[in-house]
């Protein structure tokens, strides 16, 4: 059976074009069907979703919305060619792959949610206000995740950890998102469809995508967190996106070989545009990343190494590679066909 994928490179963005400049022939890409092709037909047009970017595409076989494809870069020119790697159930969408596509199609941006909440604040009945009130003064600044105890907090009150409490018969952490949103939310007049609705559910959406990841992500041997916490910045909100990765094995206190690990972060801080950030480590050995989409800002990281050097070594830990590149992250072969990573939109 013939299961190419063909992009057509005429009707994206130039976001979405610059990104398939970034592929690799054999590299192995993740995707959602966004918009199924035409029913009663064995193939056509349809719309996938890949990491940020969107693409309409014609397929060789049927998709329908909802689906979560692997696919492998066989051509890249004169037009990319997907090849799929996992074939299609023939009892179509699983329950699994219809709640993603609900996901996806309602996630929002944390922080364009609470610009809107903030916006909505005394136009509200007193108890709702009071909720938007206790979420909005709980919210980190940058500053406050700068200290490793404050970091770790907001780590659990992310919302990520929120149904595993309720599981275990523990309330809410009081600060945690997702159950601030979820206060929010109930307290909206059901009568009427407020605004809000849509905003609220979107929220909470994002970080469901975020529990789906980490738990499909998480192996016997290595655990895996997705975080997107919002911050606080200058009246405004911020979102600072953060992936953990750990060996779980050689964790014990009495082990001679230390665990590796890995945190990612994305953010976009005010006049420095995009930055993504690899940190790796093992033992008391630290490497460290930068790549940032304006090269103006490259520079500015370039100048931060030395004192970065300097401050690992003042606490104990050994400078490994300390680089900053101009443009994107490159893709990280995934061991999860399976996963969820690369489908949440970082830029919703």
């Amino acid at each position: 059976m013939q299961t190419d994928i063909r992009v057509d490179t005429g009707s994206g963005n130039p976001t979405s074009l610059r990104a398939i400049h970034n592929w690799k022939v054999g590299q192995i890409l993740k995707a959602v069907v966004i918009s199924n092709t035409p029913r009663g037909y064995g193939g056509g047009h349809a719309t996938l979703q890949l990491g940020n970017n969107r693409y309409t595409v014609r397929s060789q076989t049927p998709l329908k919305s909802g689906q979560v494809l692997t696919l492998e870069v066989k051509r890249l020119s004169p037009n990319p060619i997907l090849q799929r790697l996992n074939t299609p159930s023939p009892q179509g969408t699983g329950q699994l792959e219809r709640n993603i596509a609900a996901l996806l199609s309602h996630q929002v941006r944390m922080s364009d949610g609470l610009r809107m909440l903030l916006s909505y604040r005394n136009r509200l009945d007193p108890i709702t206000n009071h909720h938007i009130d206790q979420l909005l003064s709980k919210l980190p600044t940058a500053t406050d995740l700068s200290q490793p105890a404050n970091l770790r907090d907001a780590l659990m009150t992310s919302g990520n950890h929120f149904e595993n409490r309720l599981l275990q018969g523990k309330p809410p952490a009081p600060a945690d998102i997702k159950s601030q949103l979820e206060l929010v939310l109930s307290s909206l007049p059901a009568s009427v469809k407020h605004p809000l609705h849509h905003t609220l559910k979107g929220m909470i959406g994002r970080i469901s995508l975020n529990q789906l990841q980490s738990m499909q992500q998480s192996t016997p041997t290595q655990t895996h967190l997705a975080v997107e916490l919002p911050i606080q910045m200058k009246h405004d909100f911020h979102n600072v996106r953060i992936e953990i990765e750990a060996d779980k094995q050689n964790t014990q206190a009495n082990s001679p070989v230390p665990p590796n690990w890995m945190v990612k972060l994305q953010l976009s801080p005010p006049g420095l545009g995009q930055i993504e950030i690899h940190v790796t480590g093992s033992g008391k050995n630290i490497s460290a990343r930068f790549w940032a989409e304006r090269s103006a800002t490259v520079h500015q990281l370039d100048r931060f190494m030395g004192g970065l050097a300097t401050a690992l070594k003042q606490n104990g830990l050994k400078p490994g590679t300390l680089d900053a590149y101009h443009g994107q992250a490159p893709a990280r072969k995934s061991e999860f066909p399976q996963s969820l990573s690369g489908l949440l939109d970082t830029q919703a």
